[in-house]
């Protein structure tokens, strides 16, 4: 026997609200997230409660005095957030070493948190190596956190060699490089010439002047300069060039 019209509609709507329901045990799922944070939250802020007076006792037992023994805490606990906000940040830059880097500072923190609190544990005087492991913490911390620092604010192009940069460069011309339209082409084959954009004379011109000859010249020749070019207008390094040549596709949206 067929199924009716009104049957199959009442057989679409349910399993639509089921699967509409479903969806909060899904990854996605917006309600189970919020759900899930709190709880998050809650976890974070006991773990800091019942570690901080561990970490400050054995600070204090350690040599360090009761009045900036807390410091301590902060700094072992402190770190395994940056640390873990870091690996966040840092988790699509190319280079493997950087990526790694925080994820390192992670463990040898969260390590040393879970150390600190077991010895705390067993309640016995710490010995030699145990107090110059608590001694050195703090500048170690110090000299970690800083240089995570300087890598989460230096651009993630920094590190590549002009010859890299130059690669980038042929690749985001080959991807970014607009069709011409037919009247275009046309207008090529028959006008003997197109003007390029003028060069620079002296020690070269302003960013801005570069940025303004740049869009001239896509509008002549319907494709931009290369970064190498928008350099020597500039008369600076083809690193330059190819960063304000990303800049102005990025500003002018072309695809």
């Amino acid at each position: 026997m067929a199924a009716t019209p009104d049957l199959m509609t009442r057989l679409t709507k349910a399993l639509t609200m089921t699967s509409t329901k479903s969806r909060f045990l899904t990854s996605n799922s917006t309600g189970l997230l919020w759900a899930v944070v709190p709880l998050v939250v809650v976890v974070i802020a006991m773990a800091f409660i019942l570690s901080a007076p561990s970490l400050i006792q054995l600070a204090t037992a350690s040599n360090i005095s009761p009045d900036v023994a807390w410091a301590w805490f902060v700094i072992v606990d402190g770190t395994i957030l940056v640390a873990t906000f870091s690996v966040l940040l840092l988790r699509k830059r190319k280079s493997a070493p950087v990526r790694m880097y925080p994820g390192i500072i992670l463990i040898a923190f969260g390590s040393l948190s879970i150390w600190a609190n077991g010895v705390h544990g067993n309640n016995r005087p710490l010995s030699d190596i145990e107090t110059f492991i608590v001694g050195s913490i703090a500048p170690i911390a110090l000299l970690a956190s800083t240089h995570l620092l300087v890598i989460i604010l230096t651009s993630a192009d920094e590190g590549l060699t002009d010859t890299e940069l130059v690669k980038i460069q042929k690749r985001i011309d080959r991807e970014t490089q607009p069709a011409l339209a037919p009247v275009a082409v046309m207008a090529s084959r028959t006008t003997p010439t197109t003007r390029s954009a003028p060069r620079a004379a002296g020690t070269g011109i302003t960013r801005d002047e570069a940025r303004v000859r740049a869009r001239e010249y896509f509008a002549d020749n319907n494709s931009w300069p290369t970064g190498a070019e928008i350099a020597g207008w500039l008369g600076k390094s083809p690193r330059t060039g190819i960063r304000l040549l990303n800049d102005l596709k990025l500003a002018t949206d072309v695809s």
